[in-house]
């Protein structure tokens, strides 16, 4: 038996829910949106994200709108990194929340499975449970290595 799913759901009032796909494309068809809630929204897939949102806010734009991200980090890039870190330098309207992992101490989660997942995780650990939007894994040079070194240099001298 195949499981269905629901994509919908109307409530008694006229309100309507529903899920949109990830790509920019298929969130063009959707006119009048209100409210916007974008689950994992630096994880989109993709490479350059920012028609993504573009096609998002463009559904809002004539209904008084109201957009929502939730997302941990992944890396520095994206729009969720911009609108984050737009958002806590007073750039734009936005209120941002960071939730990591010592607020859930002892309510949802336990410390032996954090101890365990800084094993597991390593440099990852900061971004999937301290809300850090870590610099590149792949990198040639380290980022802390460079801001180090650019502290230290001096113009013009050797």
């Amino acid at each position: 038996m195949t499981p269905t799913t629901k994509e919908t759901l109307e409530l008694k009032d006229g309100t309507k829910f529903f899920v949109m796909p990830r790509s920019a494309e298929a969130r063009r068809g959707w006119p009048r949106v209100k409210y916007a809630f974008l689950d994992k929204a630096a994880h989109s897939g993709y490479l350059d994200d920012e028609r993504v949102l573009a096609a998002t806010t463009s559904r809002l734009a004539n209904t008084g709108r109201y957009l929502r991200m939730v997302s941990t980090p992944k890396g520095q890039r994206g729009f969720f990194y911009r609108m984050a870190t737009d958002g806590m330098a007073g750039k734009i309207r936005a209120k941002v929340l960071h939730l990591p992992y010592q607020v859930a101490i002892g309510k949802l989660i336990e410390q032996d499975f954090i101890e365990a997942e800084k094993l597991r995780l390593g440099a990852l650990f900061g971004q999937e449970y301290e809300c850090q939007f870590l610099g590149s894994q792949n990198a040639a040079i380290e980022e802390d290595l460079l801001k180090r070194g650019m502290a230290d240099y001096r113009m013009g001298e050797p």
